[in-house]
């Protein structure tokens, strides 16, 4: 710029050129250096957009092979699951059937009883309708049966005990099953001492 609106004379009009062309030169070269840096940036840029590129490309093909084989274990699985049912009808279908063969053979006990209702509780598990349940004891007589096949048994027990004291005194129980023996390992040691 010029300092006021004299005319210049050629030393200060190059003088004033020269300031002036510097001035240019330094923003020319400031611009020439963040042109540059802007260039160097955008091939940063590129470069990275370009590798996350490719990584999406892996990432989604990942995501899609993880897709089917999860596909492929689910399917596996519930084909498993199926055919594990299928054995567990089959095994239940023979156990109802080998209880049906034996129920009437064996004299009716809680036991027994606990084992029909096991059987009944698999057979809704797995929802079949086993024809063998399909009438139903009434709890209450089933209930008396037991009571009265528990008293039995406590009276043939206390038969059984009674029957095994001689008219001796000598108690048949106590001779077959003896308490306060000494161990075998006493027996032995004491018997070594001795030698």
């Amino acid at each position: 710029m010029m300092p006021d609106k004299r005319p210049l004379s050629s030393a200060e009009y190059e003088v004033y050129l020269k300031k002036l062309i510097e001035s240019y030169e330094n923003k020319l070269y400031e611009q020439k250096e963040r042109i540059f840096n802007l260039v160097e940036e955008n091939k940063k840029l590129s470069s990275q957009l370009s590798e996350l590129k490719g990584r999406d490309a892996q990432i989604s093909k990942a995501l899609m092979a993880a897709i089917a084989k999860a596909k492929e274990i689910e399917d596996a699985a519930t084909a498993r699951y199926r055919m594990e049912v299928e054995r567990l009808k089959l095994f239940h279908s023979k156990w109802v059937a080998y209880y049906t063969e034996i129920k009437s053979k064996l004299p009716i006990t809680e036991e027994l009883l606990a084992a029909e209702a096991m059987l009944r509780k698999m057979d809704v598990i797995l929802g079949l309708n086993s024809p063998i349940f399909a009438k139903k004891e009434d709890p209450s007589i089933v209930a008396q049966f037991l009571d009265e096949n528990r008293r039995l048994e406590k009276r043939r027990l206390e038969e059984d005990s009674a029957a095994t004291i001689s008219p001796s005194g000598l108690d048949l129980n106590e001779v077959l099953n003896p308490k306060d023996l000494p161990r075998l390992e006493d027996l032995i040691r004491e018997i070594m001492d001795r030698k």
